[in-house]
């Protein structure tokens, strides 16, 4: 599953020759609005987001990764199942393999 990733915005912003001000306004938000999104206090609408990618070309697609979310042991050991000597992973699915593969290579340093 894709969502936004608010770090994208932050970097394009981090630009030295980025003013806010004129992405918001251009954006048709307010700076504070566009800080918000910024610090992942708040999602863009459909306008607002094509707005911010016309604002920096590049496509609405560029804002978006796959989700990863392993926000507790529990959530990764339901990834998880011991088998003999080894661990088996559980895919769900093929979008979310790569979020799988991931947790089992954070789970082998921890082992």
């Amino acid at each position: 599953m894709k969502v936004f990733s608010n770090k994208k915005l932050s970097e394009l912003l981090g630009d030295p020759r980025v003013r806010a001000s004129g992405i918001a306004e251009f954006a048709g938000i307010s700076v504070q609005s566009l800080y918000a999104i910024r610090d992942g206090k708040s999602v863009p609408g459909a306008n607002t987001l094509g707005a911010l990618a016309s604002a920096f070309g590049k496509s609405t697609d560029y804002f978006f990764e796959d989700e990863c979310k392993y926000s507790d042991n529990k959530n990764m050991q339901s990834l998880f199942s011991e088998s003999e000597d080894s661990f088996e992973v559980n895919i769900m699915s093929t979008s979310n393999y790569k979020c799988n593969n991931k947790a089992h290579q954070l789970q082998e340093e921890v082992v």
